[in-house]
């Protein structure tokens, strides 16, 4: 995950804390709130530009060099349905 959706969430909380006297209070309902927010996001949203690339790599492999068609095939739909298309129609 990168910096902005780090601070993207980090702004989200912030906007919506709720006043306590006990500023620990504060803190962890902040976190909480920006954690959730994170968590709704599509995992490609959430994955670094290392991560994508690796998996990247190994759907490629699947798509490219798999000789077994349908292990291929099988694979390749198991990515699509787990990190979305978009991931592997990027450019």
């Amino acid at each position: 995950m990168d910096a902005d959706k780090l601070n993207e969430a980090a702004d989200i909380a912030s906007n919506n804390a709720v006043y306590d006297s006990n500023p620990w209070n504060m803190f962890n309902d902040g976190f909480r709130q920006g954690a959730q927010w994170l968590m709704t996001l599509p995992l490609y949203d959430r994955l670094t530009d290392e991560e994508k690339e690796k998996i990247k790599e190994r759907y490629n492999y699947y798509l490219s060099e798999e000789p077994n068609c349908y292990l291929g095939c099988r694979m390749r739909n198991e990515f699509e349905s787990i990190f979305g298309k978009k991931l592997f129609n990027e450019k």
